[in-house]
């Protein structure tokens, strides 16, 4: 999924700049990848069935998959038997550029918080 995708980045990164490269090391791009966030860029729920005060239930999340930038999802709110749909969900979200998305004052902090992660 997309969550590993990330991960793949980050891992392949770190293990660039442990071998002394800055970048994928296949010699084409050294250069590492710019950094990247991922937003909301559609989101619809339908209720399907009223939600008490003091209810209990379950949110189940799925991931219907990856086409380039774009990542997709479903959710279903139940009780805790799955016998009553609160509510269903489908959203996409799109992987961007930082600076795309953010000032430069706001990017800085963020690079500054992924760098404190990555130590």
């Amino acid at each position: 999924g997309w969550a590993h995708e990330c991960l793949d980045d980050r891992i392949a990164l770190r293990r660039a700049r442990k071998n002394g490269k800055s970048g994928s090391g296949d010699g084409q791009n050294d250069a590492p990848p710019p950094p990247t966030i991922v937003v909301t860029a559609n989101l619809a729920v339908d209720f399907r069935a009223p939600f008490r005060e003091g209810s209990e239930a379950v949110v189940r999340v799925y991931h219907d998959g990856t086409e380039g930038r774009k990542i997709y999802f479903s959710a279903v709110l139940e009780s805790l038997d799955g016998r009553v749909v609160f509510a269903e969900a489908k959203s996409l979200f799109v992987r961007v550029r930082l600076e795309s998305v953010m000032g430069k004052k706001e990017k800085k902090g963020v690079e500054e918080d992924m760098k404190k992660e990555k130590q």
